[in-house]
């Protein structure tokens, strides 16, 4: 069966379907496969609320760095 007709026979977009997909895909990894754990510990910052606020430090770097974050985000568009 195509993507494309089990979209059409489930009345919801390709997309959804490859959401759904990768979702359950991936619910089913052991959370020891997960590769964004590598990331985990690998910087220390001081702060003690890291995990809590990580949001709002990025909004401070963001600030303080306009010129950093824009380059950032240029690169990111080109490619």
């Amino acid at each position: 069966m195509s993507l494309e007709s089990l979209a059409l026979r489930k009345g919801i977009s390709k997309a959804e379907i490859i959401r759904l997909s990768l979702d359950k895909y991936l619910s089913a990894l052991p959370v020891e496969e997960d590769p964004a754990l590598g990331i985990m510990g690998l910087g220390r910052s001081g702060k003690k609320d890291m995990s809590e606020r990580h949001d709002a430090y990025i909004v401070e770097y963001a600030a303080a760095c306009p010129k950093r974050t824009a380059a950032v985000f240029d690169k990111k568009k080109r490619g």
